[in-house]
């Protein structure tokens, strides 16, 4: 498999900020003469394609590990089966109880758009039902994050924001729920304090999760971060676009696998939020400890 982009190295901030470029700074969706709420609606749900979908069925729907979506003339029904309750023996998860009733329209209106090759819905789509209830449940009460407090409710939303591209959900998982590098979060058996210490030190590493450079015989290189093999294909998530891509390289076509030592790929603290942001994560990912065993001294000022 041939990837036509070349890198000679990354960084997060960098990702971030050339991907929102491309992705989100396209312009909206051009539609015919048809009420402004449906295409109000498309728009809405192409930003939120960009970084719920995109990772798997590529930039625009043109593929990626899942299958391209662009042109295919789907049913709204069939878009809207799949949407929600996932692909039975496919990596296509449901998506019923991830995202809130307006985002799920909102993305469903887009993928319409998007294998219609520009045709609009008839009509604003709704999503009835509880769905997003999974994500009610943390407290709103500050909690202990060493000597300093950080609100979980405040902590989830951000993990699961779906307008933001940066958002922690891109790569990973909680509760079953989010991106699909990594372990989920919820068995991640830290305090508060151990989480914020982790998750702002710029220099972290992820234990069995290498990033690496292939370089290709064609001159392509590409860096991402390891996934898995089999003996004539060697998968990694591609991180050269957010959220990163999960591709598949033919050995045959691997000229040399190279292991990286300082990529900036794991580097938190390039992404957009404040110190109150990280506390609140941490409140949010974290298990409450005693003060008595947690070293306060080490959270930052």
């Amino acid at each position: 498999m041939t990837v036509n982009r070349r890198m000679r190295g990354v960084s997060l901030a960098a990702l971030v900020s050339a991907t929102c470029a491309g992705l989100l700074g396209a312009g909206p969706v051009r539609a015919q003469t048809l009420p402004p709420a449906v295409r109000a609606q498309v728009d809405a749900g192409q930003q939120l394609f960009a970084t719920t979908c995109a990772n798997c069925h590529g930039s625009a729907g043109k593929g990626a590990i899942g299958p391209a979506l662009a042109k295919r003339d789907l049913s709204q029904e069939l878009i809207r089966n799949t949407f929600l309750n996932g692909r039975v023996g496919t990596p296509m998860p449901p998506f019923k109880d991830e995202l809130d009733p307006k985002s799920q329209a909102e993305i469903i209106a887009y993928v319409q758009w998007l294998t219609s090759d520009g045709r609009l819905p008839d009509a604003v789509i709704s999503i009835q039902g509880g769905a997003g209830t999974a994500l009610a449940g943390p407290s709103t009460e500050p909690a202990a994050v060493g000597r300093e407090k950080g609100i979980p409710a405040h902590g989830a939303a951000l993990f699961f924001d779906p307008t933001k591209l940066y958002s922690c959900r891109t790569c990973h998982s909680y509760a079953n729920k989010g991106g699909p590098i990594g372990p989920d979060l919820i068995s991640v058996n830290k305090t508060t304090l151990a989480i914020y210490q982790s998750i702002t030190r710029a220099k972290m590493k992820a234990s069995g999760f290498p990033p690496i450079a292939i370089e290709l015989r064609d001159g392509t290189r590409i860096i991402g971060i390891r996934s898995d093999e089999t003996d004539d294909v060697l998968r990694l998530f591609d991180v050269s676009s957010l959220p990163p891509v999960k591709r598949s390289v033919s050995k045959s076509d691997i000229k040399k696998v190279s292991a990286i030592e300082d990529s900036g790929i794991y580097d938190h603290t390039a992404l957009p939020f404040s110190k109150q942001d990280w506390l609140d994560l941490s409140a949010y990912l974290g298990k409450l400890d005693s003060p008595a065993r947690v070293d306060t001294s080490a959270v930052a000022h």
